[in-house]
């Protein structure tokens, strides 16, 4: 909720000349501090200027009416305004302390009020606020500052009803006064309630949208939906026919190590994402990264009868881009790659940090045609070959023993016959 105030009030000041000023005005006292906790205290600092003005308001309005008559509503008026004024200042020595002044000064300001006017002037209304606005201007690990003052709220609200009638009243304020007043408040109550209701279902949709980017971000859009929907199932699918790809970065691990941290993550991180920007163009399902390692399925979670092809050129364009991004960074990289296809399994594992994953003998024979495979080539089985012999050109490697497996005829994939 905060944030979206924040953000709505950033990119309101940025459209008029005198934004900057005021935007510094709204910021004072807010310096140091985390931005999330900054975003609060920039509205408590707009509850204390808009206490201000209505402080100014009411007291050139009472001094207007009878000022000899309601001096005392005129000078409270003005001490109210002084201390919402000192609000910013207060944030310098806790996050905390702006807020307990603007909430508190204003419940008993309030309650004095009443006393002097009566409970026909229907001030009391204002206490409906308290309900609302302190999860604005409190975090809410202050749960208990929070209830504290909303708990104060209805006791003075009830107090001052007892209290009060209007034949009690300090003042016998003029009935047209008591309409405005009670108007007025009605308006104020209603108004600011109904505007946090609003951000408070703002921020749900918002949380709900975010939750929903980060499932499809993480899973298979159709998985994202299942899950959502039947979040205590268990999502397994069984697929005849798929295709798995490995792919082992040669030579990242000792030029790492001359890197650092920071250049070595930047640098794989570019490689990914190139990557994954190509499995976005041929339809791809990204599976993980495990270090310096890249697998994706093609097949899954939707079945396409052109696996084994979209596999095929996004393993050519793998090969070509990699040297790209090698010549760019003047880097020695290269990559080994293998492939397989065939019936596997896959699903969602997790309940705190989900992951979409495949198992088979497909998965661990692509796994083994990347391990056994040679630097620079695509290293495939006999019967992904035998799928695509017609469109694009292989190489025989002959018959190789592969671990768990044994004897297993390969060939390397060099191009298209195109």
């Amino acid at each position: 909720m905060l944030k979206s105030l924040y953000t709505f009030v950033k990119k309101s000041l940025g459209s008029v000349p005198w934004a900057k000023a005021f935007r510094q005005l709204i910021e004072a006292g807010t310096e140091g501090y985390p931005k999330k906790t900054k975003r609060r205290l920039m509205i408590v600092n707009v509850a204390a200027y808009l206490i201000v003005l209505a402080s100014l308001n009411y007291a050139v309005l009472y001094s207007v009416t009878d000022f000899h008559k309601y001096q005392l509503i005129v000078y409270a008026n003005i001490f109210l305004l002084v201390l919402a004024m000192l609000v910013p200042f207060a944030h310098r020595y806790s996050d905390i302390l702006g807020g307990i002044v603007v909430a508190f000064s204003e419940l008993v300001m309030l309650f004095y009020l009443i006393s002097a006017l009566g409970r026909d002037s229907g001030i009391q209304l204002n206490y409906i606020i308290a309900a609302a606005v302190p999860f604005l201007i409190f975090d809410i690990s202050r749960i208990k500052l929070i209830l504290a003052i909303v708990s104060s709220a209805l006791v003075f609200h009830i107090a001052a009803w007892f209290l009060f009638p209007a034949d009690l009243a300090e003042l016998a304020a003029e009935p047209v006064l008591l309409a405005n007043l009670y108007v007025t408040s009605a308006l104020t109550a209603f108004s600011i309630v109904a505007v946090v209701a609003f951000y408070a279902m703002t921020l749900v949709r918002r949380a709900e949208a975010q939750m929903d980017a980060l499932l499809r971000n993480v899973l298979p859009e159709s998985v994202a939906d299942r899950l959502m929907m039947e979040p205590d199932r268990a999502i397994a699918d069984s697929f005849k026919e798929a295709t798995v790809l490995f792919a082992d970065l040669v030579g990242f691990t000792p030029l790492s190590k001359g890197l650092g941290a920071e250049q070595t993550v930047k640098l794989l991180n570019d490689i990914f994402t190139e990557f994954d920007q190509l499995a976005l163009k041929y339809e791809l399902e990204k599976i993980k990264t495990i270090g310096d390692a890249y697998m994706v399925a093609a097949g899954i979670p939707e079945p396409t009868a052109d696996h084994e092809a979209k596999m095929a050129h996004f393993a050519l364009d793998m090969l070509a881009t990699i040297k790209v991004i090698s010549q760019a960074h003047d880097v020695d990289l290269n990559l080994r790659i293998g492939i397989e296809t065939g019936p596997l399994t896959a699903g969602v594992i997790g309940r705190r940090k989900f992951s979409y994953d495949v198992w088979g003998d497909t998965v661990n024979l692509a796994s083994r045609m990347e391990s056994h495979g040679v630097v620079g080539k695509i290293h495939v089985t006999a019967a992904y070959k035998a799928r695509l012999e017609r469109s694009f050109k292989f190489e025989p490697r002959g018959v190789i023993q592969v671990k768990g497996v044994g004897e297993v005829e390969t060939w390397f994939l060099t191009g298209t016959l195109d």
